[in-house]
């Protein structure tokens, strides 16, 4: 059915694409799904197949680059990128993120999506841990250890805990880890 889904959709649809991904991955044929999520990117990250490939991220949590969004033509910049209407639900490109994390030899792609996806709603713990885990993989300890503390405090701030959240629990364990590399 996912092969049917693919071939109706004439590939303009990623969701087909990072569903026989994520089979792929159940299967064990992990070239073949990173193949077929990069595939995934292309349709809705304009850059997503070049960087899904690329170095590990560098840079710190959203918010610390301060770049201008000025448009260079004169007149409103269309960003389609950054356009809703144009992007996957934020559940699908969280899902992506996590399949680049387990699948790409870099991290660089799974963190700017997260990035984009803090962006729009910093107020989700998973993110926040799910872009640790990313930067952490990425070789960048000070980002990894920001982004799970601002997980912690916007957890904290939604009244959930630890006890009854693993997200909740695992940012708080990186934030000792974090803590403790330092003495």
């Amino acid at each position: 059915l996912l092969e049917q889904a693919i071939t109706s959709s004439s590939g303009k649809s990623p969701e087909p694409l990072q569903g026989m991904c994520g089979l792929r991955v159940l299967q064990g044929r992990e070239e073949e799904a990173l193949e077929l999520l990069k595939a995934s990117l292309t349709l809705w990250r304009s850059d997503g197949d070049d960087k899904a490939g690329g170095e590990t991220g560098e840079g710190g949590v959203h918010g610390d680059d301060d770049e201008s969004d000025d448009a260079p033509h004169g007149g409103e910049e269309i960003d389609e990128e950054n356009d809703p209407s144009s992007q996957p639900s934020y559940e699908f490109r969280f899902e992506t993120a996590k399949l680049l994390l387990e699948l790409d030899v870099t991290t660089e792609t799974a963190a700017e999506i997260l990035e984009e996806l803090l962006e729009e709603n910093d107020m989700v713990p998973d993110v926040w841990l799910l872009l640790a885990v990313a930067y952490r993989a990425g070789g960048d300890e000070e980002s990894a250890r920001e982004a799970a503390v601002n997980g912690v405090r916007v957890a904290q701030a939604a009244g959930e805990r630890r006890e009854d959240n693993e997200v909740v629990f695992a940012l708080e364990e990186l934030v000792k880890e974090f803590s403790s590399d330092d003495l």
